[in-house]
């Protein structure tokens, strides 16, 4: 397994901007909020504890206004461990996200309708 050497790399801003932001952008406009490895930069990074505060912040406010339906969350991979993370603003209000599946619906899609005996081979079973 190769090992990826991680740039370090902060916030692109704040909060209170990316807020400032989505109140003004027309829908489609894209607002690059983080470049890095978001995961590694908001846990385990050689980032100080108030960056990693920052990158935390930034993060949560986009990520919640992907839930509320204003922003679509997208990344652009420029190489290994380096990402640019992408604010989409939504259009015609707020974006709905596809409605949840219930598992037991998964389930019984994907369980097959008799046991497989050792001997023959898996397949993978068709999808409603």
């Amino acid at each position: 397994m190769t090992s990826v050497q991680l740039r370090r790399h902060v916030a692109l801003l704040s909060a209170r901007r990316f807020l400032a932001w989505l109140e003004r952008a027309q829908p489609g406009e894209v607002l690059a909020y983080h470049r890095g490895l978001l995961a590694h930069d908001r846990a385990r990074s050689d980032l100080t504890e108030t960056e990693r505060r920052y990158v935390a912040r930034i993060a949560d406010a986009a990520f919640e206004a992907a839930e509320q339906g204003h922003v679509y969350l997208v990344q652009r991979r420029h190489g290994p461990g380096d990402f640019s993370y992408l604010a989409i603003k939504a259009g015609g209000g707020v974006c709905r996200a596809a409605p949840p599946i219930r598992t037991t619906d998964l389930a019984a899609a994907r369980l097959p309708s008799h046991p497989r005996r050792k001997d023959q081979p898996w397949r993978s079973p068709s999808l409603p």
